[in-house]
């Protein structure tokens, strides 16, 4: 795919919030990524010749366009996530299971209720500078939910915002920063290690199975 083609897939997955798409036509991907009427029509047909994109009609008859854009080849065979100009970059990422799983490991945080544009992209820069990949990602999810400081039973709530405002935040809890005590640290290791999160468990010995 050519960088104009690209371009336009992340400026339209950039503003989906709704998932059968966004309705945005040409003078809106113009104003959105600078590029000229004829380079945003040829990166739709790109697109389209590439089953990147997806045109329906909507409801109130406006063309709602969504983004497929690598998600079957980089996502549910887990590999790395990578945003930026390489032909083999990951444009898109699943939302509704990184929601789903931000609310199973920490159920005392408040949940991810929709995706903004703005959210979009600071996930994306989050585990891009992090050098982060998903199954790391839910990985620090149970970090959080089984680490006292972070997981809304103490004073301090980490919130799925403050995760992703900054890539060190990111950083720190994937790296056992605020895991401190001894029980923590074992549940930090059996989490890097592959362990599940028995949230339920009120025995510190049966916290993990």
């Amino acid at each position: 795919l050519s960088i104009a083609a690209k371009w336009v897939a992340i400026t339209i997955d950039s503003y989906t919030d709704n998932p059968t798409g966004v309705a945005m036509g040409i003078k809106a991907l113009q104003t959105a990524t600078n590029l000229t009427a004829n380079e945003v029509k040829a990166a739709l047909v790109e697109l389209m010749e590439h089953n990147a994109i997806d045109v329906t009609i909507g409801p109130d008859g406006e063309k709602l366009i969504k983004p497929y854009l690598y998600k079957e080849r980089y996502f549910k065979r887990g590999e790395k996530v990578v945003i930026g100009d390489k032909p083999t970059d990951a444009l898109t990422l699943p939302w509704d299971e990184i929601a789903e799983k931000w609310g199973e490991s920490c159920p005392h945080l408040p949940p991810i209720l929709r995706w903004t544009p703005q959210s979009k992209n600071k996930l994306r820069s989050a585990l891009k500078n992090a050098d982060m990949n998903l199954e790391q990602l839910y990985k620090s999810f149970k970090i959080i939910g089984a680490t006292k400081f972070l997981n809304g039973t103490g004073e301090f709530n980490a919130t799925f915002r403050w995760l992703i405002s900054k890539s060190e935040n990111l950083d720190k809890v994937y790296t056992g920063f605020y895991a401190r005590s001894f029980e923590e640290r074992r549940s930090y290791e059996a989490i890097i290690g592959g362990g599940d999160v028995n949230q339920k468990q009120d025995n510190a010995e049966d916290f993990y199975r």
